[in-house]
């Protein structure tokens, strides 16, 4: 399961009527272009943003393995207004994985997925890797982008690239 682009917007639009969850909005656009998983995000420091390479280092990954993920220009934008205001090892967002969650719960009632398991804020992570894949990504960049241990766990994705194979049969045309 994954947000649709018409799913990300009602809840997007849900967060923005919710004024004291403009930074719960901030999060979760971040967490749909990263892929990262949330505790990763609501971890990150000042000093593992790197406007310069554009690229978030994320260092303490679930598997021990650092991967640096480049920013979408959103993700660059929303980080720059909370950059501004924190010091090198000071986390970035000030809510916690509690509070974040409540947040989306009420989000989750609200917009009618109450009785819909799949609809958790793991949901941004698995949004990130369908719409990669879905754009014709490899697998195998899928697998670093999100710090995927092992290509198995990537491949739970595959089936959303049906033409992916089409793609390079011009190879064997020419």
């Amino acid at each position: 399961h994954y947000l649709t682009e018409d799913m990300e917007r009602e809840l997007l639009s849900w967060l923005n009527c919710m004024q004291r969850n403009r930074e719960a909005k901030d999060i979760i656009e971040c967490l749909i272009d990263l892929g990262c998983r949330v505790n990763e995000l609501l971890n990150l420091e000042k000093r593992f943003v790197d406007f310069d390479n554009n690229q978030i280092n994320f260092n303490d990954r679930k598997n021990d393995n650092a991967v640096a993920v480049p920013m979408t220009n959103r993700v660059k934008s929303i980080l720059r207004r909370y950059y501004r205001e924190v010091k090198d090892f000071d986390k970035l967002f000030t809510l916690n994985y509690p509070e974040l969650n409540a947040i989306w719960q009420k989000a989750r009632t609200d917009l009618g997925y109450a009785d819909k398991k799949f609809y958790t804020l793991h949901l941004c992570r698995h949004t990130c890797a369908s719409r990669l894949v879905q754009r014709g990504c490899q697998l195998l960049l899928v697998k670093d982008w999100l710090g995927h241990e092992d290509i198995k766990t990537t491949m739970i994705y595959a089936h959303l690239a049906p033409k992916a194979l089409h793609s390079i049969v011009g190879v064997l045309n020419d």
